[in-house]
């Protein structure tokens, strides 16, 4: 706790000077990273002014980087920093290519040093509300993907934190149960280990998902699941079906021993409520941590009918590729620019269709304006355009506050897979293509049930096309989109349930969303897949002539 309170008070200094702060970043970065092929590639060196910087190095995304990523998973060093690569973190990939991004000493140290700062303005915060501090339930995975074929380990950013952590040896401290349950690969498997452990522990304080539907998705397991739970704690052990080896199956045995008493006490809940939610279980529970601001308010009615009236703690605004800031208090969705994680740059409203954008400064940014944000860091990253939109939302003295909004070009995100317009474009075409039809209009949104949230295609076929069954449809929509979206096929297992195929006659979709039969602008002649639930949608929704199951 020492050590978190330590590093919120540091940062917190440095917010007080964040132009300054900035520079100074700028110039570790470039230290850190000059020497490096990518540093050479782009003609980085040491003492490179802000202005200098900003006029020689272009902006990129990710495929500017990749090839550099690529030297690194065939085993090349130096391509980024002269410090040895410890692993790759991979993004979950929201387009047919798997991110990854290079972890080193450095770049662990920089996001680590943030995690411990946003502990401590949640240890400040609780404070505050007399909430108590204790252990929490994070059900992220810390199973490492595998070797790239020049033998760098990688896997997701948790995974990499967790290893890089040693939380083989933390995770009792942090948590109700050992590295092992973190380390197994299946989801649900992971959840009820997880869970058999905390429901023994009477005094669990946090529940952590790193996106609302995440806890949604705990939410919705832990209901699923509590007959099983309730009979393992009576007896004690692993249930069958667990994926374990020898040794770890007889090590989680003796750490699960019988609690009749426990059992006993939750099994009265459950026939008296019915349910069993996570404050009957856990009534001393203080807040739940997951990622908070404009894109999460949708899911905050569902998670108070789920959790009840709980804080929410943002952490950290965060991706694969940077942290770009750092939430200071409960309840609160914006964060504060993390400016010793990296350099950033925003790119004004009215430079997003620019070839050549310009860009401002963090002292720059003006209240209530939404800009494209840009980082530089110690991942070898150069003024990378990552796509998120945000909006700025006030002062943290000096450095400047802000949400995110959406990415760029506009997503569909049920479990944080963030599908865009181009991921359904691709999927409808090779749909097409199998299947000899031809679609009118198509368009896609959210469909929710419970706990989850579910596809809804809705598509229009030509007058002449031979009917076909929405079932066959909605198989082969789940399978493209999977290909065209990594992040979709690797979370649709585990978190996001079957989609639904609705055919409607022609001319049905363009009628109630406004949309010309006949277009006559570029905008008509390529009109948006992604339908959000307005009023209109809702009635459309209505008229659809058949549906699949």
């Amino acid at each position: 706790m020492q050590a978190s309170l330590y590093q919120a008070a540091r940062f917190e200094k440095n917010t007080h000077y964040s132009r300054q702060a900035q520079t100074s970043t700028l110039q570790e970065i470039l230290k850190y990273s000059a020497p490096s092929v990518i540093g050479r590639a782009l003609g980085l060196r040491l003492g490179m002014d802000v202005d200098a910087f900003r006029r020689q190095i272009p902006l990129h995304t990710y495929d500017g980087f990749s090839p550099f990523a690529d030297r690194i998973a065939h085993g090349e060093k130096g391509i980024t920093s002269n410090q040895h690569v410890l692993c790759l973190a991979s993004s979950s990939g929201t387009t047919g290519k798997r991110k990854m991004i290079p972890i080193t000493r450095k770049s662990h140290a920089v996001r680590q040093k943030a995690r411990l700062a946003a502990a401590g303005y949640l240890v400040r915060a609780l404070r505050n509300k007399a909430l108590s501090h204790g252990r929490l339930m994070v059900t992220s995975s810390a199973a490492m993907m595998g070797e790239t074929e020049g033998g760098v380990p990688f896997g997701y950013t948790s995974a990499c934190s967790h290893s890089l952590n040693r939380s083989k040896y933390s995770a009792r401290v942090v948590t109700p149960y050992p590295f092992d349950v973190m380390a197994i690969p299946n989801v649900r498997q992971r959840h009820i280990m997880s869970f058999l452990f905390a429901i023994r522990d009477p005094e669990l304080r946090f529940i952590s998902g790193s996106f609302p539907p995440f806890l949604l998705q705990i939410a919705g397991q832990l209901s699923e699941e509590t007959p099983l739970l309730i009979s393992m704690l009576r007896k004690g052990g692993v249930p069958d079906g667990i994926d374990l080896d020898g040794p770890t199956r007889k090590r989680l045995n003796r750490m699960l021993p019988a609690d009749p008493n426990r059992a006993d006490f939750l099994e009265r809940i459950l026939e008296t409520k019915q349910t069993l939610k996570p404050l009957d279980i856990w009534p001393g529970l203080s807040a739940l941590c997951t990622s908070s601001g404009v894109a999460s308010d949708p899911y905050l009615p569902r998670i108070a009918k789920a959790f009840g009236p709980l804080p929410i703690f943002g952490g950290l605004y965060s991706s694969t590729e940077a942290i770009f800031g750092i939430h200071t208090d409960l309840d609160d969705g914006s964060a504060t620019l993390a400016v010793n994680t990296g350099f950033f740059e925003f790119i004004p409203k009215c430079q997003w269709h620019a070839s050549n954008p310009e860009t401002v400064l963090a002292h720059e940014v003006v209240v209530g304006e939404e800009y494209r944000i840009v980082t530089t860091n110690f991942h070898g990253l150069m003024r990378y355009d990552i796509g998120d939109i945000v909006r700025i939302t006030g002062w943290h003295n000096s450095a400047p506050r802000l949400t995110f909004l959406r990415r760029r070009g506009g997503q569909l995100s049920a479990v944080h897979e963030m599908t865009t317009e181009a991921d359904i474009d691709q999927a409808l075409s090779e749909v097409m293509s199998l299947r000899g039809i031809t679609f009118r209009d198509a368009g896609v949104t959210l469909e929710s049930g419970g706990t989850t949230q579910r596809y809804l295609w809705m598509l229009e076929l030509e007058g002449d096309t031979p009917p076909i069954n929405p079932d066959i449809l909605a198989s082969d929509l789940d399978n493209a989109l999977g290909r065209s979206n990594i992040a979709y096929k690797n979370r649709r297992e585990d978190y996001i349930p079957p989609p639904r195929v609705m055919l409607f006659s022609p001319g049905a979709i363009a009628q109630f969303l406004g949309r010309s039969t006949e277009p006559t602008t570029d905008d008509q002649l390529k009109p948006r897949r992604i339908l959000y639930g307005t009023p209109d949608l809702i009635t459309l929704i209505e008229r659809g002539t058949s549906t699949s199951k």
